[in-house]
């Protein structure tokens, strides 16, 4: 069991991982989009009808498809509560308890986004902007990141349950937590 538990986690962070990594292209993209946008401006003196259109996309796209990732790593903001709890099966059922409720919120949300770019898909929404982007891409996009996240949420929720840690901690929590003893 123990070891499904964990195949289960490993296999959510490296699909959390690979959702970082086109996270950071679209974060990518956005840098030479708004490049483009300053040249076009500056040297042609007309601006790029589609750039604010684009980069709300893709802002969206890095906000949820990093999240998962940012989950496992422990980069999210949380507080520290091994510091003000002590006792490990406290502390570990008020985690679970933290993970339980963050599968339910990103899974709710997974779904309605999921819901929202079927039914652009089905009636062939597009955007307001001259692009005319068909809007299940970027609504699919921000969909498939709330899953990720969702999964990752259920992950921490797995390895708790296999008496592993929830997720790595980041650094700056660790530094934190050595200045507190």
């Amino acid at each position: 069991m123990r070891g499904a538990l964990m195949g289960f986690a490993r296999v959510t962070e490296q699909l959390g991982y690979a959702a970082a990594v086109l996270a950071a292209l679209c974060l990518a993209a956005m840098a030479v989009l708004v490049v483009a946008e300053i040249a076009a401006r500056d040297i042609g003196g007309q601006s790029l009808n589609f750039t604010w259109e684009v980069s709300g996309y893709l802002m969206g796209a890095v906000f949820l498809l990093g999240a998962a990732h940012a989950l496992a790593e422990g980069a999210h903001v949380r507080t520290g509560i091994n510091s003000l709890i002590r006792h490990v099966a406290t502390r570990r059922a008020l985690e679970a308890l933290c993970f339980l409720v963050g599968l339910l919120v990103a899974s709710y949300v997974a779904r309605a986004l999921g819901l929202l770019a079927f039914q652009s898909f089905e009636r062939g929404v597009t955007s307001w902007s001259s692009l005319r982007a068909p809007l299940w891409l970027p609504q699919g996009t921000l969909a498939l990141g709330a899953a990720l996240l969702a999964l990752q949420f259920a992950a921490g929720l797995a390895r708790i349950a296999a008496g592993e840690e929830s997720m790595r901690v980041a650094p700056v929590d660790e530094v934190a937590e050595r200045k507190a003893l």
